[in-house]
């Protein structure tokens, strides 16, 4: 019931916002790289853990995450990347047999490390 005469405005005032970041992360402007790096980082580093209960730097997805934190990865590829990515790593968390907590106290243990 509403006229249209009232609803143009609020499309176009929407389009304008929400159009030129769509723009912008289809031309690879605008786009935190840097971030979505850490995050893939994160993601690569947690399936690590889960899959061989340890961590090794440097990591065997580094030069994909370079890719990302470079732009070398259109947006339009990495975001789906990026999604399955965590949905993949929420599956293995899920499925994990990890505690959920630490067995050390990891305060304490990093106390000891710094002690000279």
């Amino acid at each position: 019931s509403t006229k249209l005469k009232y609803i143009i405005p609020s499309l176009k005032k929407f389009d304008e916002e929400y159009g030129l970041r769509a723009k912008m992360a289809a031309t690879n402007e605008g786009v935190d790289f840097k971030a979505l790096s850490h995050f893939a980082r994160a993601c690569f580093e947690v399936q690590e853990i889960v899959q061989t209960r340890n961590l090794v730097f440097p990591l065997k997805d580094r030069a994909k995450i370079l890719d990302i934190k470079q732009g070398v990865i259109p947006y339009k590829e990495l975001a789906p990347f990026l999604e399955d990515l965590l949905i993949e790593t929420e599956l293995m968390l899920e499925k994990s047999d990890l505690p959920e907590k630490p067995f050390v106290n990891v305060d304490e243990m990093l106390l000891d490390l710094y002690q000279v």
